[in-house]
């Protein structure tokens, strides 16, 4: 499936999309795709509009308002949904899960409940330790590889101007272990990204690549009313645990602290 390829290859995929909404679609928006016809339906991929919805000539050679959205969330429609059919029908009335026009509007409670749904099945989900990206290696194509890995360091590090905010707010050290190679510190997001309004700093922290790595899989998190770190008790007995129970570092400025509301939707959704 090329949707599903192209995200396996960049860990996100844009595409544009019929939207019959287009009056009330704007940039920033969510998108979400439902998968309909035989078999379980559900959420399959979750994403953000780009820009504003446009017309634009299909591949059926029609007219119609198609909206540009890059979907950061996305898994096997003919698999495990990002959000299955009971917990979709629990939220969307019938009428909306049975709709044919693709790109039709939510209501901003419906809208929250996915999200809600899709937050806490990325976090109840770590990373399998063993599972790994399978390639063959080609020694005769080492500029691709190299241009493989430097966009994937680029996609771990964060959006730039929302890293340099951290780099700046945090002094460049590891808001965790205090670690200084700026070669890796990324831009941890602690409620998920959903657009440019939530690359702010307050939802920010600047973590080690590690260590961002297990804040994603919910391994180790911030308490928000003691802003101690939190390691789970399946790190116990490795290196990681000497962090539990450790002050986070924060910056100076009020402004730029760690907003408590985010790591308390953060702790809700675990």
């Amino acid at each position: 499936m090329r949707m599903l390829a192209s995200f396996a290859r960049n860990g996100y995929v844009e595409e544009e999309w019929r939207i019959a909404s287009h009056r009330r679609a704007k940039a920033g928006d969510r998108g979400w795709l439902l998968k309909q016809g035989h078999g379980p339906r559900g959420i399959f991929a979750a994403g953000t509009i780009l820009k504003s919805p446009q017309r634009m000539i299909t591949r059926d050679g029609k007219e119609r308002w198609m909206a540009l959205v890059r979907f950061e969330h996305f898994s096997d429609p003919r698999g495990n949904h990002l959000i299955n059919e009971k917990n979709v029908r629990a939220v969307l009335p019938d009428s909306k899960i049975r709709d044919q026009a693709s790109g039709g509007s939510l209501t901003r409670e419906e809208a929250d409940a996915l999200e809600n749904l899709l937050i806490g099945n990325s976090l109840s989900t770590a990373i399998d330790a063993s599972a790994a990206d399978e390639w063959a290696f080609e020694p005769t194509n080492t500029q691709d590889a190299r241009g493989k890995i430097a966009s994937t360091i680029f996609q771990r590090r964060g959006q730039k101007a929302f890293r340099d905010t951290l780099l700046d707010a945090y002094d460049g050290r590891c808001a965790i272990s205090g670690c200084p190679v700026l070669h890796v510190l990324e831009a941890a997001h602690i409620h998920p990204y959903r657009g440019p309004n939530t690359n702010h700093v307050q939802n920010g922290l600047l973590l080690r690549a590690d260590l961002h790595t297990l804040f994603d899989c919910g391994l180790i998190n911030i308490e928000p009313t003691t802003m101690r770190v939190v390691v789970d008790e399946k790190l116990k007995g490795s290196e990681y645990e000497l962090w539990h129970g450790k002050l986070l570092r924060q910056p100076g400025k009020r402004t730029q602290k760690p907003s408590d509301e985010a790591l308390r939707m953060r702790k809700r959704a675990s």
